[in-house]
């Protein structure tokens, strides 16, 4: 998620009727995010700790970290390379 900025990038209108969350990891970014748009949901933890409800996003923007290492998240296919896991929880949640 970095700091958010695709969150300043959405059109006032759709903003003003929408409920956005958001994951970022590293603590000091993600203090940033919260700063910059206190009305955004944004939890400070890895993604894979996050635990949303099934079916409660509309749309789902993600800026997927790529790499040849796997996650270990319970429930969810650890097999799974990074980026693979966080498509497969994106289209679970």
């Amino acid at each position: 998620m970095g700091i958010g900025n695709f969150f300043g990038s959405i059109p006032k209108e759709l903003s003003v009727k929408t409920t956005l969350y958001g994951v970022e990891i590293e603590p000091v970014t993600g203090q940033i995010a919260k700063a910059l748009y206190p009305s955004v949901n944004i939890e400070i933890k890895g993604y894979q700790d996050s635990n949303y409800p099934d079916n409660l996003f509309d749309l789902s923007i993600s800026n997927i970290p790529f790499g040849d290492f796997k996650i270990s998240d319970k429930g969810y296919n650890n097999s799974l390379y990074i980026h693979d896991y966080f498509l497969e929880k994106y289209l679970i949640n």
